[in-house]
């Protein structure tokens, strides 16, 4: 009976995620994809890469600083009952007025919105083309609610026509009929001192609290560990993607 009452919970939580507007793919989990796609934005100084396993020896090859980690986490049952239920994802908590959040309006485009809140978030150390798509929205939305920059995203042609133009460029077939697999990008960044982990189908972003920039990876993959892999061991559907800053010397 339990069993029944969490696939029936979870094909809700699903549906409300087919139900939203626009007819995309997902992304692919895959560097060169979000490499390519915030560069096409206009962040050219953030490189991102696999992160192969939340061990030591996975840390220690990525280039560094890393400033932020995009994680796929597979829509099962366990997941979608504990971001329902857990107080981190029910009730707001000291919420900086400096982190960018906006709201998921299109179907299929966490990706896009887990980008954009990477690249959105990022503080001194990178840099964005003045005349960029990535600019202007920063300009248009400095103020607005998370509800207005989900409207902004929605009607950015720009925006949905790079989605369309990187959705084809993943390897993997995707089936939206296979509710068992279907996974969604959050992410994971440092403001004013504390990890926050956004995720567009939230109302609000998620205060992991303090967390200097070193230790990152570290508690992303606390969180990882806690609110993933604890309830789902089995699962291999958890994949990360990790930005960081390009060195000087590297173009």
């Amino acid at each position: 009976m339990v069993s029944k009452l969490l696939r029936k919970f979870n094909k809700l939580q699903i549906q409300g995620l087919r139900n939203m507007r626009g007819d995309f793919a997902p992304l692919e989990a895959c560097p060169e994809v979000f490499n390519n796609y915030a560069e096409k934005l206009g962040q050219s100084n953030v490189v991102f890469q696999d992160l192969l396993a939340w061990e030591d020896w996975a840390y220690n090859e990525l280039t560094k600083p890393v400033v932020g980690v995009i994680v796929t986490i597979p829509l099962t049952p366990k997941i979608c009952r504990y971001r329902d239920t857990d107080s981190k994802y029910t009730s707001p908590k000291n919420v900086s007025a400096k982190v960018w959040f906006a709201r998921q309006n299109l179907r299929n485009t966490c990706g896009t919105v887990a980008l954009l809140h990477l690249l959105n978030n990022i503080e001194d150390d990178a840099s964005v083309n003045e005349d960029s798509i990535l600019e202007q929205m920063r300009k248009q939305s400095l103020k607005a609610s998370p509800a207005e920059r989900g409207a902004l995203i929605e009607k950015t042609d720009k925006i949905k026509d790079l989605h369309t133009a990187f959705e084809s460029q993943g390897q993997s077939a995707y089936n939206s009929d296979d509710v068992d697999t279907i996974c969604h990008y959050i992410t994971f960044v440092i403001v004013d001192d504390d990890l926050y982990e956004l995720d567009g189908t939230l109302r609000f972003p998620v205060n992991h609290g303090r967390t200097e920039p070193k230790d990152l990876l570290r508690r992303v993959e606390k969180v990882v560990q806690g609110s993933i892999f604890a309830l789902e061991p089995d699962n291999l559907q958890c994949a990360a993607i990790v930005a960081s800053i390009k060195p000087n010397n590297e173009e």
